[in-house]
């Protein structure tokens, strides 16, 4: 995010990991019971690597956000995915002012 507020980087991708957790805990959690997930959590599929036998499989996939300088403050900072602190003693005040994170 550093390179993303110093405008050496036009952005990155992100997704909120508490969600990645929230899916994984409800899936492994019906799984485990012996129960097939239901459609509304399985919205996609995966493959296995080329090479590789195998079948595709149901998954739940999450959508990345793209983070820049003018969502930054709502994504990453918000979810605490990265300190802001941390960040605006990196990038300096200004970068982090110019972004609206204060």
């Amino acid at each position: 995010m550093q390179n993303v507020l110093l405008n050496y980087q036009c952005g990155s991708v992100y997704k909120a990991v508490y969600l990645e957790a929230q899916d994984a805990v409800a899936l492994a959690t019906i799984l485990r019971a012996g129960q097939t997930p239901p459609a509304s959590l399985l919205n996609g599929t995966t493959s296995p690597p080329s090479g590789t036998s195998g079948n595709q499989q149901p998954a739940s996939l999450l959508k990345p956000i793209w983070v820049d300088s003018s969502n930054m403050k709502d994504t990453v900072i918000k979810d605490n995915f990265v300190d802001k602190g941390t960040l605006c003693t990196a990038v300096g005040a200004a970068a982090c002012t110019a972004a609206g994170i204060s």
